[in-house]
């Protein structure tokens, strides 16, 4: 089931300095693209800052299935920047 993004953030421990979701989708980013995205909250969702369009928007059509990954329906938004 979806949790909102309050939710995301409550639950991360006292040990844990980022959400779960977080983890996952940096992993998946440095699996596929061989970079570590800048990763924030915004605007009730996760931000995925990436170096390119060309990164952008091949990202584009993968996050469906980063969405299905992260179990949960907090919106995903891409952010071209350095």
């Amino acid at each position: 089931m979806g949790e909102s993004l309050g939710d995301i953030l409550r639950k991360r421990g006292s040990t844990q300095k980022e959400p779960e979701e977080f983890a996952i989708i940096r992993k998946y980013i440095q699996d596929r693209y061989s970079f570590t995205p800048k990763l924030a909250t915004s605007r009730g969702g996760i931000s995925i800052g990436v170096p390119s369009s060309a990164i952008a928007g091949n990202l584009r059509f993968e996050l469906y299935d980063i969405g299905k990954l992260l179990d949960t329906k907090t919106r995903l938004y891409i952010r071209i920047g350095r």
